[in-house]
C-alpha cells in the first residue's frame, strides 16, 4: 500500500461532506440509464491504462461475471496515488489536461458509472489493493488474487427490488462485438464469460491502418 487510505478517506470528508452516501446515488450514478454502459467505461479505462504502460505483458482485457459479482482485469498501468485520488473523487480525472471532465473513461465522473450496479467497488493494482465506500471513502482490503503486473476490479452485484443485474450485464456483454475494438487502440482482444458456461473472445484483425 503506497496510499494512506485513511487520510484520503478524512480529506474527502473535509472535501464533500461526510453525507455523500445519501446523495451520491441522485448526482452520481442516475447519469446512466443503462447499466451495461459501464462495461464501455472500464474498457476505456484499461485503454488509458495500457497507453500508460511500456510493454504490457497483454494486451487484452477479460470480463468475468458471476451470479454475485462482475469481474475485470486488465495489464495496464498499474495505480498509484493519482489514480486512487481520481478513482476516489468526484469530477476529478488523472487521464486528460483538456478539462473534459464528462468523457468517458476518464477517473472520477466515468467510473462512477460501476454504481449502477454495486454500492461497493474494489480494486487489485500493483501496491494498491482498496474498496471504495459511500462513492468517495478509500478502505484497505485483503489482496484479490491476481497474476503478478495486473490490474482486477472486482464488481459485488448489488440486491435490488426487481432488478436483476447479472442479467442486465450478461446482456450487455452479449452486445459486445468485433466492431468494438475498432474504437480502441490499445486493448487487441476482450474475453469475457458468464456463469452458466458463455463463454466468448474478441480479437482484433490486423490492419494496415494497425500497423501504421
Amino acid at each position: 500500500m503506497t496510499v494512506d487510505y485513511a487520510l484520503l478517506r478524512a480529506e474527502n470528508e473535509g472535501r464533500y461532506g461526510t453525507d455523500v452516501a445519501r446523495y451520491g446515488k441522485a448526482v452520481l450514478t442516475d447519469r446512466y440509464a443503462d447499466p451495461a454502459h459501464l462495461l464501455f467505461e472500464l474498457l476505456q479505462n484499461a485503454e488509458d491504462a495500457l497507453e500508460r504502460r511500456a510493454n504490457p505483458e497483454s494486451r487484452r482485457a477479460t470480463f468475468t461475471l458471476g451470479s454475485d459479482a462482475l469481474t475485470f482485469t486488465h495489464w495496464g498501468h498499474e495505480f498509484d496515488e493519482a489514480d486512487v485520488r481520481g478513482v476516489c473523487g468526484i469530477a476529478l480525472s488523472t487521464k486528460s489536461s483538456s478539462g473534459d471532465l464528462t468523457a468517458i473513461g476518464r477517473f472520477g465522473i466515468g467510473f462512477k458509472s460501476v454504481y449502477s450496479v454495486t454500492d461497493r467497488p474494489s480494486i487489485h493494482s500493483g501496491d494498491e489493493s482498496f474498496a471504495i465506500d459511500a462513492y468517495v471513502h478509500p478502505v484497505q482490503e485483503p489482496e484479490f488474487y491476481r497474476a503478478p503486473g495486473q490490474t482486477l476490479i472486482r464488481l459485488p452485484l448489488r440486491d435490488d427490488d426487481g432488478v436483476d443485474h447479472f442479467q442486465q450485464l450478461a446482456a450487455g456483454l452479449g452486445g459486445l462485438a468485433s466492431r468494438t475494438l475498432l474504437f480502441l487502440r490499445q486493448i487487441q482482444a476482450i474475453h469475457w464469460s458468464a456463469e452458466g458456461g458463455t463463454e466468448v473472445c474478441l480479437e482484433r484483425r490486423t490492419t494496415s491502418l494497425d500497423e501504421n
